[in-house]
């Protein structure tokens, strides 16, 4: 009898290690592709920034009108970074949190449930609050490059 119950807990053992080790490639592949769009979300919006910036700059007194316009794209750059910033500190906050309540754990029945992280979480990508800020990023990124190039295309065809 002891032997059957022994052999179940192994099988599902087993089956639980094949799903993780199945799981685990997508899970690091994900991990990584979502840390370099964070990555490249941050570079690209503080350089579309600067470089906002520096044409608005560099266009001195000349129509004030276009230089005023600059200021939307200008914005939407600045906003990316500030919803970048606040979903880090999200983040942190929430990683600060799990760690007070867990580190004097001296048991898995000691520890919150909450806390624990799925697949998805342990990626980063799953839907939450900072991923949400993440995701305003970008697209306030993509509402600065289309009006940035509107407003150069307005420029050079006057």
């Amino acid at each position: 009898m002891a032997t059957e119950v022994d052999d179940e807990i192994d099988r599902q053992e087993s089956e639980l290690k094949f799903a993780h080790d199945f799981l685990q490639p997508r899970v690091d592949r994900l991990q990584k592709s979502y840390a370099q769009a964070i990555n490249r979300l941050w570079l690209g919006n503080a350089g579309a920034a600067l470089a906002t910036l520096s044409f608005i700059g560099a266009s001195g007194t000349q129509n004030s009108s276009v230089r005023a316009a600059m200021l939307v794209p200008l914005a939407c750059f600045a906003c990316g970074l500030l919803t970048l910033g606040i979903g880090e500190l999200i983040g942190l906050i929430r990683d600060a949190k799990a760690v007070g309540r867990n580190q004097y754990a001296q048991s898995v029945g000691d520890m919150y449930i909450d806390d624990a992280e799925s697949p998805l979480e342990k990626s980063g990508a799953s839907l939450n609050r900072k991923t949400l800020l993440q995701a305003s990023a970008a697209i306030f990124f993509a509402v600065g490059l289309i009006s940035g190039f509107l407003l150069l295309f307005y420029v050079l065809t006057r």
